[in-house]
């Protein structure tokens, strides 16, 4: 009798570490590398940027590939118009066909880069000369998309690509003109209801900055000055040839080729302080 008592005792003990190890771990408590992982990445909290250029050839591509992939950042890039009236470099295709070519290599562009692409409805008419021009053409389109795009993508930062910009292309200066309104429409809950009625909620950016740009045109792919932590310089080290690569998805661009002006930092528009790149 006693034997069998003992064999009872000693089978229940080893039961109860089978039993305890069937139990499902409790949430967030990392008992294995999956659980931990998992564990981590629910609760990591991710800055999320949008990105506002006019045409498809005005982001700064060095910049929107080390955001996501050495700054971590759920980046956006929103172009207003899909480049219907700008250049083709390798064929005669010119308006919505050009349109269509150049929205194509953008989103090939923003698959080696990183980030996600938005477009507006307007279209690109060819080169306009005032802000004035542009904004009547437009008719109010472009601003009611930024403002559902903000919405929808709720970020903490805004980068507006052709901020302060007062002179030169119509579509860069409305672009410039047109992005702290929709970030201030989109935190209005009277603005455009019907987005709200569509489930969107208003939004209210954190942040607002404006590309500090240095005199004279860069051309080709460069990157920009080297962060100051030595964590990141590996990461870094592969961002300009990630760009590149961006750039050269481009051909009807003319691959390679960076326009405009090297910005050398932002400036907050939205409070007092400036930052400046390294």
């Amino acid at each position: 009798m006693k034997r069998w008592l003992k064999l009872a005792m000693l089978a229940m003990l080893v039961a109860l570490p089978l039993a305890a190890q069937q139990e499902p771990a409790a949430p967030g408590r990392g008992q294995t590398l999956a659980d931990t992982l998992e564990a981590i990445q629910q609760a990591r909290v991710v800055t999320r940027v949008v990105f506002i250029v006019a045409h498809p050839d005005d982001e700064a591509s060095t910049l929107l590939t080390y955001l996501p992939h050495g700054l971590g950042t759920d980046t956006t890039l929103l172009t207003l118009n899909r480049g219907e009236g700008g250049q083709n470099a390798i064929g005669p295709e010119q308006g919505k066909q050009l349109g269509i070519l150049r929205s194509a290599e953008l989103s090939a562009a923003m698959n080696v880069e990183g980030p996600h692409l938005y477009f507006t409805r307007v279209i690109d008419f060819g080169f306009s000369k005032t802000l004035k021009e542009t904004l009547e053409m437009w008719q109010g389109q472009a601003l009611e998309d930024m403002v559902r795009v903000i919405r929808t993508v709720r970020p903490n930062v805004v980068v507006n690509g052709w901020g302060g910009t007062h002179t030169g292309h119509g579509n860069h200066q409305a672009s410039g003109y047109l992005t702290p309104l929709a970030v201030e429409a989109a935190a209005d809950p009277s603005k455009y209801p019907d987005q709200i009625a569509d489930g969107l909620k208003p939004w209210r950016t954190e942040l607002v900055l404006d590309p500090v740009r240095a005199q004279g045109p860069t051309r080709g792919c460069r990157a920009p000055s080297r962060p100051g932590t030595a964590d990141d310089r590996s990461t870094f080290r592969t961002t300009p040839h990630r760009g590149c690569r961006g750039r050269r998805a481009r051909p009807v661009l003319g691959s390679g080729s960076v326009r405009g002006t090297r910005s050398t930092g932002f400036r907050c528009t939205n409070r007092t302080s400036t930052i400046r790149s390294r």
